[in-house]
């Protein structure tokens, strides 16, 4: 859906057509594909994905559970709602009564309802955890669901109050950079090191020392880069809405900074920079390379 409202409007805005609905569907439907990418596929992804990653990382049960069932069928009924319901309405005229709004209501309070389920969820698995020590990526994974929970109240208190014409950039920067990015990053900071001790060190497991997934990384170094992450991206929210491009620009500009030194850290992990001299390349691993798989190191 996400791709069909943004293609008939990459149509319409090369001069490609002239053709009255898609005109219309144009300019009146762009909110509807901003919700349907930030809230349909970037976040049912990054949910998705969650909840398979998270639980693996905390050794806790991932068995199906019902709020997980009732979650994604809430969440599948929004954007059901704003990806085909809502551009349709759209098409036939019924923009200009209060009929969108009523749905637009709906598809909120189903979303809403699915988010609340998947932090019931996420804290379930937070709670039933065998690995009781929380590694960075977890502790980092808080900070993202903080962000997407701040963003939610943010994003109600500014419907509420019908102020989101004006605060939706706040409200889509904390959601963008700090859930969906923040996000990301963290679970990256996980996922990069596990990989490439995979691609290094499997083929000898058992038969030579290896060194630990840990090992790999140096958490108490890149700990203060994530907490700085996610504090600027507070902040630059709090510059959005208070009107300050000064301050905007300074919390932008620490938000790259800190992802850049994120991203540093992960590069590190896969030269095996880390790792101690000695246990760095056992007989049989070799130091993978930065993006290609081992299967075409050759």
């Amino acid at each position: 859906g996400t791709f069909l409202l943004g293609g008939s409007f990459a149509f319409v805005l090369s001069g490609v057509t002239a053709t009255s609905t898609l005109v219309e569907l144009h300019a009146n439907a762009v909110p509807y594909h901003a919700l349907a990418g930030f809230g349909g596929w970037l976040s049912c992804t990054a949910i998705g994905v969650s909840y398979r990653l998270l639980p693996m990382f905390m050794l806790s049960p991932d068995t199906e559970r019902a709020t997980g069932r009732v979650a994604w069928l809430s969440l599948s009924m929004a954007l059901v709602l704003v990806v085909a319901v809502m551009p349709l309405m759209v098409l036939v005229g019924a923009a200009a009564g209060t009929k969108v709004s009523i749905v637009l209501a709906v598809a909120g309070a189903l979303a809403l309802g699915a988010v609340v389920l998947y932090g019931i969820d996420i804290a379930f698995f937070y709670r039933n955890r065998k690995r009781r020590k929380t590694e960075l990526n977890l502790r980092a994974a808080g900070g993202a669901l903080v962000a997407l929970y701040a963003a939610i109240a943010l994003f109600i208190t500014a419907a509420v109050r019908g102020t989101l014409d004006v605060h939706a950039g706040a409200v889509t920067y904390l959601f963008a950079f700090g859930w969906l990015s923040g996000l990301g990053l963290s679970q990256l900071y996980k996922i990069v090191p596990f990989l490439t001790w995979l691609e290094c060190y499997g083929p000898v497991m058992g038969r030579r020392p290896t060194p630990r997934v840990q090992d790999l990384v140096v958490e108490r170094r890149v700990e203060p880069w994530f907490v700085l992450y996610f504090a600027s991206v507070a902040i630059g929210t709090g510059a959005l809405l208070a009107e300050a491009p000064g301050l905007l620009r300074v919390a932008a500009a620490t938000t790259l900074i800190a992802a850049i030194v994120i991203v540093a850290e992960l590069v590190l992990a896969r030269r095996l920079h880390n790792v101690a001299a000695e246990a760095r390349l056992p007989e049989g691993a070799r130091v993978p390379r930065l993006f290609l798989p081992a299967a075409t190191n050759r």
